[in-house]
């Protein structure tokens, strides 16, 4: 999955007032693959990046994702239909 969006942090400007920091107008993109690994016990993969940067300068950031998607019940005892 494939996700973009822009950011308008109107708030922000009046809590430091004096602060060179621009984060108003903001850019995120955000990509993650969650493929099943083991369809008898519906285990998925997580793994994720994501950037945060502003559009007229401020702090820039990259973030990686990872985790698993486990349900406890179907690792004892899996589906036998599957």
């Amino acid at each position: 999955m494939i996700e973009a969006g822009y950011q308008n942090n109107s708030g922000l400007m009046h809590l430091i007032p004096n602060s060179s920091v621009n984060t108003r107008n903001r850019f995120v993109g955000r990509f993650y693959a969650y493929p099943e690994i083991d369809s008898k016990t519906h285990t998925k993969v997580l793994f994720g990046l994501e950037y945060n940067g502003g559009i007229n300068g401020g702090p820039r950031d990259i973030k990686i994702f990872y985790g698993f998607n486990l349900d406890p019940s179907k690792l004892i005892k899996p589906d036998p239909k599957q």
